[in-house]
């Protein structure tokens, strides 16, 4: 995988059924896919609107609406919430073209597509390497912290279409300064451990 330089830093809280799971930390790949990254970043600090009615878009209180064991969990469906429409920031275009990464590794972050042109605002978080979404799907940034969480969200019961059986929503999201991302490095593992014990599924 390419080396990475530049980046920005996002963060969701999550909570599982109205019960706080924790924090899921993003590194943006900014040098790789510049426009996908900032769009991204934008929905987790809210500063963008919709260009039809111009109401803020965040990914606050969306869900993740998809779980599929053994391969990714997905979220940022933010107009219905159920993965079936998405929104455009006035100004941007996904970037198609962007496919120079892999999905080689689990706790990658993409941005889910059905083809040419079809970029939204969902997004992809893998669980194992899948190189079937390669050439698909955008590779935009990784998760650094809250990878217990994920692995949290992955082992949720599904019904049919993959939906989870509990809601598990984005409670609040923004961005974190370097010194905020590394304070909460040093001491999330140990807590999400202790919040992980409390849930049975």
């Amino acid at each position: 995988m390419k080396s990475i330089h530049n980046c920005s830093v996002v963060f969701f809280e999550v909570s599982i059924d109205d019960r706080p799971a924790g924090r899921i930390v993003f590194k943006l790949y900014v040098d790789v896919a510049p426009v996908t990254a900032e769009i991204f970043r934008t929905l987790c600090t809210g500063e963008r609107c919709c260009r039809i009615n111009q109401k803020a878009l965040s990914y606050k209180d969306s869900t993740f609406h998809r779980v599929i064991k053994n391969c990714v969990i997905q979220g940022g469906s933010i107009i219905r919430g159920n993965g079936s429409s998405g929104d455009f920031i006035s100004g941007y275009q996904l970037e198609d073209k962007t496919l120079e990464l892999e999905h080689d590794r689990p706790f990658l972050l993409s941005m889910a597509n059905s083809g040419p042109g079809s970029n939204r605002y969902q997004f992809l978080i893998t669980t194992v390497p899948t190189p079937q979404l390669n050439g698909i799907h955008v590779v935009f940034g990784e998760v650094i912290q809250g990878r217990a969480i994920v692995s949290l969200i992955e082992s949720t019961p599904t019904l049919l279409g993959f939906k989870p059986c509990q809601e598990i929503k984005v409670t609040n999201c923004g961005g974190l300064t370097s010194a905020q991302a590394e304070l909460a490095r040093l001491t999330a593992e140990s807590s999400i451990r202790g919040k992980i014990k409390n849930y049975r599924f």
